[in-house]
């Protein structure tokens, strides 16, 4: 199913016409100002604080924030950020908690991660807009810039270590759009550095690889500025290292199914419900439709693909690419939680495998609604943008989770992080780590004892 859905990509990738940035179809503003960007860096930090207040406030952790990324990166420092977890790296958590090890303290980590995780993801959204603002309308900028932190979801995802990869993974998508539709070589630098850390962040490089490299192509033969591939190249590499790495680490846990078993699972029923109709309407809707379920939800999903159909060439091609991509993701996340009898679903307990592919598919119903070339079909696009936004807003508020952190004997610390028992470590730091947590009160005590 996976090597279909990659074949079928390389038959769209060569329809690709690579268009310098200076001449995008950008047809309000040539450029957007920085007050912009700024702007939609505030309004996510606002939403954040609106949907999840009380992470903000009070400090929060998640799962393996505490046997892996907190225990790992007090007890084995640098080492920590080429330490595999999953079978793959994690390179912009990893480079944060240690980083953070150089002043911050075990106890502290609650907040300090809630804000450190914060930041990366209103960075993120900043980030969104600029290069959506290259493409698109305004409005069009700020729903893609907003996108991650709109989307209806139950909060699995956000403002925590273990899932920043999920916030980081849509960037790498859209940079690696941007950088196949690109001329220039401005700021270089920065976008490969940047696009290297996110592609050795999670394993999403290694099923953007074959996207990336099709960029390659695409751009040798219609530009033939071989420079502006370096993002792209960069993306194939990582992809290859996180690929080696994934099949050269143990399993973090023993599968309970086999991937064989998945052939015989209800695809069409899970997909057309929890994929479909989840993703645009609410619960008490989707229960009410009775028997009609499957025709409401076969209808809705051709209405957007004909939306889609109208859409003017390479719109098209990256719109088609990015439910490809949602549906890919999803399929995965079905295999990858190993619990077939509990739908993947946003509101359910794998809703992390739903977070991509709800940002791909609200980024199809805003380029729809902002480039369909027939009236109905941007009419039909923006009601199912708006059905998507009602969706989160029912359900707008994320809980808080109590974490625990006591300080034992010896500089050991016990940290359990929600949402089980499982996710309890004892961390102790190393000695230069907590000779680092310890010089305040040192200064303090040599303050006091210094004669006046």
């Amino acid at each position: 199913m996976v090597d279909d859905y990659f074949s079928c990509k390389t038959t769209t990738m060569a329809e690709i016409q690579i268009t310098p940035v200076s001449i995008v179809e950008n047809d309000i503003a040539p450029r957007r100002s920085s007050v912009d960007g700024a702007f939609v860096f505030v309004l996510a930090l606002v939403v954040l604080f609106i949907r999840m207040h009380g992470r903000l406030t009070r400090g929060y952790l998640w799962a393996e924030d505490a046997p892996i990324f907190i225990k790992e990166g007090f007890e084995l420092g640098a080492r920590a950020i080429i330490t595999p977890y999953a079978g793959y790296l994690h390179a912009v958590p990893r480079i944060l908690v240690h980083v953070y090890t150089w002043f911050g303290s075990v106890v502290s980590t609650p907040h300090a991660f809630a804000w450190l995780t914060t930041s990366a993801t209103v960075v993120s959204c900043a980030y969104l807009y600029v290069i959506a603002s290259r493409y698109l309308p305004r409005a069009g900028a700020y729903l893609i810039g907003l996108s991650p932190v709109l989307i209806p979801h139950n909060g699995e995802a956000w403002l925590n270590i273990t899932n920043l990869q999920w916030v980081l993974a849509p960037v790498l998508l859209a940079m690696i759009w941007d950088c196949a539709q690109r001329t220039d070589a401005n700021r270089i630098v920065g976008r490969c550095v940047a696009i290297g850390l996110l592609s050795l962040t999670g394993p999403f490089s290694i099923l953007l690889s074959p996207v990336a490299a099709l960029g390659i192509v695409a751009h040798v033969k219609k530009s033939g500025k071989r420079l502006c591939t370096l993002p792209l190249l960069i993306v194939v590499a990582c992809g290859l290292v996180q690929l080696v790495t994934l099949m050269t680490s143990p399993p973090n846990h023993q599968a309970a199914h086999t991937a064989r078993e998945y052939l015989h699972f209800g695809w069409g029923g899970a997909f057309f419900h929890y994929f479909v109709l989840d993703f645009v309407l609410a619960d008490r809707w989707i229960n009410g439709l009775g028997k009609w379920m499957f025709y409401v939800s076969f209808a809705l999903f051709a209405v957007v693909l004909a939306c889609v159909a109208t859409l003017p060439g390479k719109w098209r091609i990256a719109c088609v690419m990015a439910l490809a991509l949602a549906v890919a993701f999803w399929m995965l996340g079905v295999v990858r939680s190993d619990a077939p009898e509990l739908p993947v679903r946003w509101s359910g307990v794998s809703a992390r495998y739903t977070f991509v592919p709800l940002i791909l598919c609200m980024w199809t119903f805003v380029i729809a609604a902002a480039k369909c070339r027939i009236a109905l079909a941007r009419h039909a696009a923006t009601l199912f943008l708006l059905l998507m936004l009602l969706n989160s807003a029912l359900r707008f508020a994320i809980p808080w989770y109590p974490n625990e952190i006591v300080s034992a004997q010896d500089g050991v610390f016990l940290v359990h992080a929600p949402p089980g028992d499982v996710f309890r470590a004892e961390v102790k730091p190393a000695r230069w780590s907590y000779a680092l947590m310890d010089w305040p009160r040192q200064c303090l005590k040599l303050h006091r004892l210094c004669p006046k």
